[in-house]
């Protein structure tokens, strides 16, 4: 199962029969050919919790494109492509029972398996289209989050509108601009891609907590797991003030913290979801000296998003 252009699902590889083919008549209603295809990438990180990197290649037609597995894979520290199951280094290149010019392109997406899949999730974090039997492979792509983060920016407040004391103001954070009248929206982002959602993240003592997950830079977060029991701004953030985790006491003074804005994969690929995961892009660390309701900037992670390359031959 590979997403279509559209953003829906396309139900194409027809089970075993598209993916292994079968003999009726003497007809094989399968795919036919084989390629070698040979992937890079850069930026990718190890993942964990069961999580794991599955490379497809996309065939069929740019309106109906379908895809056939090529290779599960982890990536170890120095980015070198892992067998999930054996824990051994793969060199590639990798089979695909396609002939070469029938490949449209290729796309990696997240799935929880130990095993190669017939099906894919719906959470892509790379694609690219074959051109003369190459392909870069990038996080824009349609099969991936089919949107540009070139521009991104964001600003953030210290404050704690949820709650009535005025001496706890540094013990919150809020994705909002004051310097705009009426206040603003802090974060410049696109609404999330499909198969994945933003999280606001800050260190907290020795641990990063959650802001609150959100598809957009307006509107409430999903969660005020730690915030007081008045209503929050219209925007994405948190008060830390009650309900503290282990080891720490709320509410803290965030002056100094690492604040961080992640894209977060969705729903059952979330597989440690109280983490964040390693797509990062914005991040800052709050001034030593930050004053309450006073925005500050965020930094634009967008060209530190992972790349890579696929070369696909005649086997």
């Amino acid at each position: 199962m590979i997403r279509g252009t559209s953003g829906s699902f396309l139900l194409t590889l027809f089970s075993t029969i598209l993916l292994f083919g079968c003999g009726g008549d003497g007809g094989v209603t399968g795919p036919k050919g084989n390629s070698l295809i040979t992937l890079s990438f850069s930026g990718l990180e190890p993942l964990t919790g069961g999580l794991h990197y599955q490379a497809w290649a996309l065939a069929g037609t740019a309106s109906e494109p379908w895809g056939l597995p090529v290779v599960l894979f982890n990536v170890d520290e120095s980015g070198q492509l892992v067998d999930p199951a054996a824990d051994s280094i793969l060199t590639g290149p990798f089979q695909a029972g396609l002939d070469p010019q029938d490949i449209l392109g290729i796309g990696v997406s997240l799935e929880v398996s130990d095993t190669l899949l017939s099906y894919s999730s719906f959470t892509f974090i790379l694609g690219g289209d074959a051109v003369q039997g190459s392909v870069n492979l990038d996080t824009e792509h349609w099969i991936a989050f089919d949107r540009s983060f070139t521009g991104i920016s964001g600003r953030f407040v210290l404050a704690t509108p949820t709650d009535e004391d005025p001496e706890n103001e540094l013990g919150g954070v809020w994705f909002m601009d004051t310097g705009s009248t009426p206040v603003g929206a802090g974060l410049s982002l696109p609404v999330a891609p499909e198969g994945w959602i933003y999280e606001g993240w800050v260190s907290v003592g020795d641990q990063v907590l959650s802001t609150g997950r959100f598809n957009g830079p307006t509107g409430p977060d999903s969660t005020s797991t730690f915030s007081g029991s008045i209503a929050g701004p219209s925007f994405p953030g948190e008060d830390f003030l009650t309900d503290p985790p282990g080891g720490l006491s709320f509410p803290p003074e965030l002056v100094g913290s690492s604040l961080f804005v992640t894209v977060e994969p969705w729903m059952s690929w979330d597989v440690e979801a109280d983490l964040p995961f390693f797509l990062r892009l914005l991040d800052t660390q709050v001034p030593a000296d930050a004053l309450p309701m006073t925005s500050y900037d965020l930094v634009s992670l967008e060209g530190q998003l992972p790349t890579g390359t696929a070369t696909i031959q005649g086997s």
